[in-house]
């Protein structure tokens, strides 16, 4: 089965999500290496000022960086 590439579209989404963030507040990293061994997570926000203020939902349990690693991804890959 084809591995199917999700991640250009969840890092759309997500930055479709947090567009009202005042510019240069708020930075989207896709696939970002968490160390020089082989680990990374697909998705990191970093919330650049505790004063931003973001609207979506989701974005109200953020901290300064903000990992996502989307449970989809199993789902996905099962087909």
């Amino acid at each position: 089965m084809p591995n199917k590439q999700w991640h250009p579209a969840f890092v759309a989404a997500v930055r479709e999500a947090l567009k009202d963030a005042p510019p240069g507040e708020v930075e989207v990293i896709p696939e970002v290496a968490l160390s020089s061994k082989p680990l990374g997570v697909d998705v990191l926000v970093v919330k650049k000022s505790e004063e931003t203020k973001l609207v979506h939902p989701i974005a109200k349990i953020f901290r300064r960086y903000n990992l996502f690693e989307p449970i989809f991804r199993t789902l996905m890959i099962r087909g």
